[in-house]
């Protein structure tokens, strides 16, 4: 156990939000998505008719991580 006096800084929302991804719009419903702790990984999310990503899966986290930017 360790005693002594503790810091407590009050935490904001904002501050609690951890994201893993890099949102670039491209264009017209076009968007760069960067891992950015791999920016060599990155793909290409289309907002249009029909929704995609270039990652090739339905529903994935690249298109969430543009609806969330």
């Amino acid at each position: 156990i360790i005693e002594g006096p503790e810091k407590q800084e009050p935490v904001e929302e904002k501050d609690l939000q951890f994201t893993e991804w890099i949102v670039e719009p491209m264009g017209d419903k076009l968007y760069k998505v960067i891992n950015k702790l791999d920016p060599k990984e990155e793909y290409r999310v289309f907002l249009g008719d029909p929704i995609g990503c270039t990652c090739g899966k339905p529903h994935c986290e690249h298109v969430l991580a543009v609806l969330r930017s």
